[in-house]
């Protein structure tokens, strides 16, 4: 192991080994091939947040349910020690008009649900727990449930706007600004897909809310108001029944109005890869679904790329030791070498922590690691440095190290010593008074 005084040199490379010699260079990487139809897409690995395809992804576009990810998340993200709260449902959050009476009468607010719109079925008055709220939010899109779920939270459907417009800016969607909680039409509610992925990303980092839009259906129990009722999924890809089930889909969410169009952002996992993929599809249901899994199984399917970083033939790493006759130099016992896909390339930067040495440093011996991170700083690759050849001490620095030894010694057993001393002293005065005697 090394030790805390171990010395850090950190330098910047680039995964491509050129011989002998390092030049940086901007690597730019390719964006998955994908051929699909829909006007808005975007393809992200869920970890980092690399782009893998995208398509006018930062045009803004009407989310229309798929608001509601951002809905549930804010949720979780105020209450995720108390979703066994129970809430009442109020008349405000339940109440409807006609579509046209909503849309441009201006007496409503923008969280006003529409007849017609789809709903989990609440009544004025009931009372239903915040987890059940959430399933009926996100598996039969219920406009009721956002509105009482956001009132839940806090203390009214608009408070919650202001509020939830606030987190989003605080996790990085710029380009979002959201009018009410369900996705329901209005000019001012917009997103983007690199928005609406960002929301995502986050939210499946939660495992509650990844456990409630990965599930077909869910039984809400009965109510004061309402016997029991199953709840079912309204996203194709994790229904098992459904002919666009696609086996390694986990979530998300669905969307549509006419002003929207189709959308989806959806979620997948298969190996090393999770990935999240946002498609807005004007014209039809179908080709969103198509078109998401088309997005998945191309980034599934690309091979991954190895390169070498160092050559365990050909690089060397030096170092000035005080004391030695000569600089030292080490290299590694193979190459070090990092995969990747090549849609998500990643920069390199590597670290050489060089071990405190002691001369002289035999050929062959350990003395430093090579420490590989990427732009996450995420360690990827250790890989151990030995002495090329022996390397001496000069004759001034064994001379300094024999006294510094010297010194230590004295430091170290001083108090050994004038007890050594002093009894010494005693024994030679003892003997000489018994020799005055003894001539006497």
């Amino acid at each position: 192991m090394l030790s805390k005084k171990s010395s850090i040199v950190k330098f910047f490379l680039i995964p491509f080994f050129l011989g002998s010699v390092w030049a940086p260079r901007v690597l730019l990487c390719d964006q998955i091939p994908c051929d699909i139809s829909a006007s808005v897409a975007l393809l992200i690995n869920a970890e980092t947040g690399k782009v893998l395809f995208s398509r006018n992804a930062e045009a803004p576009l009407y989310p229309a349910s798929t608001t509601k990810v951002a809905t549930a998340l804010y949720a979780l993200h105020k209450k995720s020690s108390s979703i066994g709260e129970i809430v009442t449902v109020s008349h405000d959050c339940v109440s409807a008009v006609p579509i046209n009476v909503r849309r441009s009468s201006g007496k409503h607010p923008s969280y006003r649900l529409e007849f017609g719109g789809t709903l989990m079925g609440l009544k004025v008055g009931e009372q239903v727990d915040l987890k059940t709220l959430l399933y009926g939010l996100m598996l039969p899109s219920g406009n009721d449930a956002a509105n009482v779920i956001a009132e839940a939270v806090s203390g009214s459907v608009s408070q919650f706007m202001v509020d939830l417009n606030n987190y989003l800016k605080e996790i990085g969607c710029e380009n979002t600004h959201f009018k009410n909680p369900h996705g329901l039409p209005d000019v001012e509610h917009v997103t983007t897909a690199k928005d609406l992925a960002r929301m995502g990303q986050v939210a499946m980092k939660n495992p509650f809310f990844k456990q409630i839009v990965s599930s077909s259906k869910y039984l809400k129990a009965e109510t004061n108001k309402q016997p029991e009722v199953i709840l079912s999924q309204h996203n194709a890809i994790v229904k098992p029944a459904s002919k666009y089930y696609y086996p390694h889909a986990t979530g998300i969410k669905t969307g549509y109005t006419i002003q929207a169009g189709h959308t989806l952002v959806a979620s997948a996992e298969k190996g090393d890869r999770s990935l999240i993929a946002v498609i807005c599809h004007k014209e039809s249901s179908e080709m969103r679904f198509r078109n998401t899994i088309q997005l998945f199984e191309a980034a599934f399917k690309e091979p991954k790329k190895t390169r070498t970083l160092f050559s365990g033939i050909h690089d060397t790493f030096s170092k000035k030791i005080e004391g030695a006759k000569e600089v030292l130099k080490a290299g590694l016992a193979e190459d070090v070498k990092v995969s990747f896909y090549p849609s998500e390339q990643p920069k390199y930067y590597s670290q050489i922590r060089w071990k405190s040495h002691d001369l002289p440093i035999e050929a062959g011996s350990f003395v430093g690691e090579v420490l590989v991170f990427d732009d996450r700083d995420i360690l990827q690759e250790t890989s151990s440095l030995f002495a090329v050849k022996k390397i001496e001490p000069t004759l001034s620095y064994q001379v300094e190290k024999i006294t510094k030894q010297g010194r230590d010694f004295l430091q170290k057993h001083r108090s050994y010593l004038a007890y050594l001393m002093a009894f010494g002293l005693l024994g030679c005065a003892v003997w000489k008074v018994a020799r005055k005697k003894k001539n006497a």
